[in-house]
């Protein structure tokens, strides 16, 4: 091997071992990050919650777009606080749940709610909602809502 080629090599080797390190101090960020979030999430004295479903043309007509919110929202996160403000021990026994099930459409204060989601630009600051428990007690929820 020449020398040229040695050194090219060996600065390349160099550079690779910086940009290791580089990726393992940014792992390790996200690492720490993840688990300040994570003691948030879990230790919040607030329900915290996460509904997910296909896209939704926002050029569509309030009631269309509750159409499709309500035909395929799914909570795809929650704490245990959020749980239990629905009368479940832990957040594994409501994940899973159809919007519709806790946010009832036959409810016109709830279609209310969402079309105040809407016309908010999805954002909502202090929304009520009508929503039962597990063992169908209507409850009143004050929401903070963003899309």
């Amino acid at each position: 091997m020449s020398e040229q080629k040695y050194k090219e090599l060996k600065t390349r080797i160099v550079e690779l071992e910086k940009q290791l390190k580089e990726s393992r101090n940014i792992v390790n960020r996200l690492t720490e990050s993840e688990k300040h979030y994570l003691s948030f999430f879990e230790n919040s004295s607030e329900g915290i919650w996460c509904f997910e479903g296909d896209p939704i043309q926002i050029n569509l007509n309030e009631d269309e777009i509750i159409n499709r919110i309500y035909s395929n929202a799914l909570m795809v996160e929650c704490n245990d606080t959020m749980a239990r403000m629905y009368g479940f021990e832990k957040r594994e026994d409501i994940l899973g749940t159809r919007l519709e099930n806790l946010l009832v459409p036959t409810d016109d204060r709830n279609i209310d709610y969402l079309k105040s989601f809407i016309q908010n630009g999805f954002r909502l600051v202090d929304g009520e909602s009508h929503e039962p428990d597990a063992e169908g007690k209507v409850h009143v929820f004050l929401n903070q809502s963003k899309c």
